[in-house]
């Protein structure tokens, strides 16, 4: 999914699109006019910035626009589109809004993206999960020229501070879920909440200097699936393998139940005479899966028992209730 833009959209005009002026000193003592970004509001009320760019020959010869066009379009940002007929259609409808007399955009010149952040959602089942999963990350992932990965405040970050282009990884659910609907939104919500649980969201940052890198900057050079294969090329340079999944070696990690039949266990418990014997064979059959057989004796003082369980991060599956949610317009090419 495509989950936000910041695009130059040629169009000519002497008149200033924005929000105002502001007068910048620069460190040499150069005072410089600058504008400030005007604000146009989608169908779904969330907000996309824009204003005039580029002076050049007596006339401003771009639009700016950077905004979120999932949110845009749909009213959220669980899914989404990722195809070029998404980033024409965002800005065409950003230009629709903004209702300035005269103005029209320059047909047969390239358009040109500034950033760009494509994105994935991956199952894990639970938050408690998921966070372990990020926890664990942390200490594996290192990346050329960028260093060790970053756990800051329930997000990990690669590259958090590249003016080029950077990764960041959280649980979703939680972010989902402190964010109040808009009263006006006929979003199934609670079910969208419901589906958001244990999802992790990869978010991939492209920025204007590894864009031009890459020649990409220029809208004409994208195909629909060039999105998914800079995904792709980014995850594999911080050599995260989904597939198989990341090694959690503290109990804590745990949800509580687990943690719970976990220490009973240790502290000599007979946990068969405390279950029936249904329960009690799911949960040696699921602690067995992890490396740990509850039906041996417990270790003595001293010993140490490894507890080593894999989480495996696999793409999430789409219902077809949430798909109907995303945007509607074809994006076939």
């Amino acid at each position: 999914m495509i989950d936000w833009l910041s695009l130059l959209i040629p169009c000519p005009h002497t008149t200033p699109v924005d929000g105002g002026k502001i007068w910048v000193i620069d460190p040499d003592g150069s005072v410089r006019e600058s504008l400030r970004w005007a604000e146009a509001e989608g169908s779904h009320c969330d907000k996309v910035r824009v204003r005039s760019h580029g002076w050049d020959s007596g006339a401003y010869q771009y639009l700016y626009v950077s905004g979120n066009p999932a949110k845009f379009f749909q009213g959220h940002n669980l899914i989404g589109p990722e195809c070029v007929d998404l980033v024409r259609a965002f800005g065409q409808a950003v230009f629709e809004l903004i209702k300035v007399p005269g103005l029209a955009i320059a047909e047969g010149r390239e358009w040109f993206i500034n950033r760009i952040d494509i994105t994935r959602m991956y199952d894990l089942g639970t938050d408690s999960d998921c966070h372990a999963w990020l926890k664990a990350a942390e200490q594996r992932v290192t990346v050329k020229h960028r260093g060790r990965g970053v756990l800051d405040r329930g997000t990990f970050y690669v590259g958090k501070h590249s003016q080029r282009s950077s990764l960041k990884i959280y649980a979703k659910g939680p972010e989902f879920r402190r964010r109040k609907p808009r009263p006006e939104s006929n979003l199934p919500v609670e079910k969208m909440k419901d589906w958001a649980v244990g999802k992790l969201r990869f978010e991939t940052v492209w920025r204007r200097k590894e864009l031009e890198r890459r020649g990409l900057r220029e809208l004409s050079m994208w195909t629909d699936e060039l999105p998914s294969e800079l995904f792709e090329s980014f995850i594999s340079q911080c050599g995260l393998d989904m597939r198989s999944g990341l090694d959690v070696s503290e109990i804590r990690e745990l949800p509580p139940a687990w943690r719970g039949i976990y220490h009973q266990w240790l502290a000599g418990v007979d946990l068969p005479q405390i279950m029936s014997r249904a329960t009690w064979y799911r949960w040696r059959k699921r602690f067995i899966a992890l490396g740990l057989d509850i039906a041996a004796d417990p270790p003595q003082a001293g010993e140490v028992i490894p507890f080593v369980r894999t989480l495996e991060a696999v793409p999430a599956t789409v219902p077809h209730w949430l798909a109907k949610t995303a945007w509607q317009q074809s994006c076939s090419a």
